[in-house]
Parts: structure tokens; sequence; C-alpha cells
């Protein structure tokens, strides 16, 4: 469920209809309804205090199972683009990583387990969906814009609707080793709580390409990864960096 922010005053900031009374009550009818629940929220809104109080206070009166949180970014062609650039709104780009790692102790400390960088969970409670994608899985994409990939082929489908409607043709492309290495790499570091296991990549690829182990050691002691055996993962100066140290590692 998308409840985003837990304040009227910021959601109202979003552009949002949805009030926090109106959010709680469409998330206990869901767990009277399914019984298992997960909430989205978004992270780093200009001027807002952090929500991890709130949150913390949240998932201690419902039993809500995951946690989604993904900072706010301005996507070029919409109202908050326009906002931002006419000044009625300061730019998110802005915002440091505290707010995220405030929520990732709140709800440490109410039995949340932080899987992935910006995905909570309570044992049991991962997204089995997006684990596959996390692991490399393959998946099928329906629908304008869908992206879909098996047996190293990427397909996208057209993005306008008349378009798609009308059968156009998918674009495809064949992921070499080397990008199926690096989304491996990728995507697995971004499972923090499990890591990266250099042996099974190793494994799976036939070898490790020449100076990533260096890499990876050069990042350890920079204090942005840390190694346990086989395994590496990302620390919190490497959340922080994590675009930068995944591609100092190529």
């Amino acid at each position: 469920m998308g409840l985003q922010r837990l304040r009227d005053d910021e959601l109202q900031l979003l552009g949002r209809r949805g009030t926090l009374s109106s959010g709680r009550e469409a998330l206990a009818l869901a767990l009277a309804l399914t019984g298992r629940v997960g909430i989205d929220l978004i992270l780093g809104l200009p001027g807002a205090p952090s929500l991890a109080s709130q949150l913390s206070g949240l998932v201690r009166e419902f039993p809500i199972e995951h946690v989604s949180a993904y900072f706010l970014t301005v996507e070029e062609g919409t109202p908050l683009a326009a906002r931002v650039s006419e000044g009625g709104f300061p730019d998110p780009a802005d915002i440091g990583p505290d707010e995220l790692f405030e929520v990732a102790d709140a709800l440490a400390a109410a039995g949340f387990e932080q899987y992935e960088i910006s995905n909570f969970a309570r044992p049991g409670g991962r997204c089995r969906h997006n684990m596959n994608y996390w692991n490399s899985g393959e998946y099928i994409g329906a629908g304008p814009s869908a992206v879909g990939t098996r047996a190293g082929i990427r397909r996208t489908k057209s993005s306008p609707l008349d378009q798609w409607l009308s059968g156009a043709h998918d674009s495809t492309e064949t992921l070499t080793v080397e990008d199926r290495f690096r989304e491996t790499v990728m995507l697995r570091l971004r499972l923090v709580s499990d890591g990266l296991d250099l042996e099974a990549l190793a494994q799976t690829f036939g070898r490790l390409p020449q100076g990533f182990e260096p890499a990876v050691d050069r990042q350890c002691k920079a204090g942005t990864l840390i190694r346990k055996g086989t395994v590496v993962s990302l620390t919190r100066q490497g959340i922080t960096l994590a675009n930068r140290v995944i591609a100092d590692l190529f």
C-alpha cells in the first residue's frame, strides 16, 4: 500500500489526495481481508522531519510485514518537476541519507530486517516477487513499457498505448556475459543482508574478471564494503555511496 508519508501536511505537499486517516482505514481493511500487508514510503521530503518515529508506532500498532522506503526523485515532465524548476519546491536531490538510516534503526527495533537497501521485512516477509529480480531470475513483462528477461534475451514492450494495442514488435537486447555479470554484482550488493558471494559468482561465470577482487579489497579498505569469508556486503557508508562503489568494481 502506498502510504508514502505519515502526516497530512506532507501528503498535501506532495499533491496527494489521501490523508493519514484514510490511509490507516485502508490499511486496517486490507489486513482484515488479506492478513498480510506491506507499505511503501517516500523518504527525503525537503523540510520534513524524519518519519522514523511515526513509522515505529505504526508497525507496532498494525502487523505490517514489509516496508519499502525509497527517496523522492523528480521525474521529467511531472507536476513536481515543474514546481522544482520554477523554484516552488526544493530539489530533493540535495537531501542526504540520514532518514533512511533512522528508518532502518526504528524498524530493526521493531523486528524488521533490512534485507535490501530500501526494503525491510519481518521474518518470512521478504517480497518474493522482487527477490526474483535481485537474484537475477527470469521474468515476463506484460503491458506498455514492460520489460521481461528470459534465456539471456531482454524484451521491452512498446511504450505508447496505441502502439502496444496495435501489436507493435518488442525491442530486444541480447545480454552479454559481461552484462549479466555486472547486473548480478549490482543486484546482489543491493541485498545488504545476504551480500555477494564471490565464490558463487566465480562458479556462475567461470571466473572473476581481472582486477575485480583487487577492486573489492580497495572498497573494503575504504570502509564501503565488508568481507566475511567469501561474502562481501555494503556497509552504511557503502549504502550512501552505492552507485559509486559498484561502478568502481568494474
